[in-house]
């Protein structure tokens, strides 16, 4: 595994000069509007939830691994509560018709995001247990790197304690979760040589389609979206958002 973990490193130091981290950290531009990414974010965070509790657990022979993967998705699967929590704590809950949700959610500015989605369910789907080791390490990696500069935000904001799927409660569970309390076993594994070109494959194409699914969320952003422009919204997050 020290060899997939170094790839996972190596991509993950990448991953964190991309426009959206920057966009993250960029402190000329008010927090508030660095925060307004997160209804963006809908379509990957609940699609999580369902890869945590339907696809990647399949925990038949009760192997160790198959353990793991399914107690991490047990903990994952849950998390979509938290971000709903959050949606109406930022005042993000607007009155929308169906229509105008489902054209929100399926609009052509959140193309790379669904097709990140549909790549991480085919690499899920067709994988065994040790590739679902591979995919999870490189997410949660991914993640740490989002939710820690997230956190950092809402700290500006005096919101950290009134967040949960973008506080410190998120983040101090993820540098707790199952994966880091099974890290022996994980540094473990032996990824037989003739897997190694495809795992690196999988990595590669996952923060590709992170990148491109960030990009989505830093480019709406900044644009900013009709169905989130109501009276209530400015008041409650989106100040300096055009």
């Amino acid at each position: 595994m020290e060899h997939i973990k170094s790839i996972i490193h190596k991509r993950n130091e990448q991953y964190k000069k991309h426009s959206f981290i920057q966009f993250m950290q960029d402190e000329t531009i008010p927090a508030k509007t660095r925060l307004s990414y997160i209804p963006y974010g809908v379509y990957f965070i609940m699609t999580f939830a369902d890869l945590n509790k339907y696809l990647l657990p399949n925990n038949v022979s009760g192997s160790p691994l198959e353990t793991i993967i399914t107690t991490h998705g047990e903990e994952d699967s849950k998390h979509w509560a938290w971000f709903l929590k959050d949606m109406e704590t930022l005042g993000y809950n607007a009155d929308l018709t169906f229509n105008d949700a489902c054209s929100f959610i399926w609009s052509k500015e959140g193309l790379r995001t669904r097709m990140f989605c549909y790549k991480l369910a085919q690499h899920a789907l067709n994988a065994d247990p040790l590739m679902k080791i591979v995919i999870i390490e490189a997410i949660e990696s991914m993640g740490k790197v989002w939710l820690t500069n997230t956190v950092q935000i809402t700290k500006e904001l005096g919101l950290d304690d009134k967040l949960i799927y973008l506080g410190q409660y998120h983040l101090d569970r993820e540098l707790g979760h199952a994966m880091g309390s099974e890290e022996d076993v994980i540094d473990s594994i032996i990824i037989p040589a003739e897997m190694r070109p495809h795992a690196e494959r999988v990595i590669l194409e996952l923060y590709d389609g992170m990148e491109g699914y960030n990009q989505d969320l830093v480019d709406r952003a900044l644009k900013g979206h009709k169905l989130f422009k109501t009276k209530k919204y400015e008041r409650s997050i989106t100040d300096g958002v055009s």
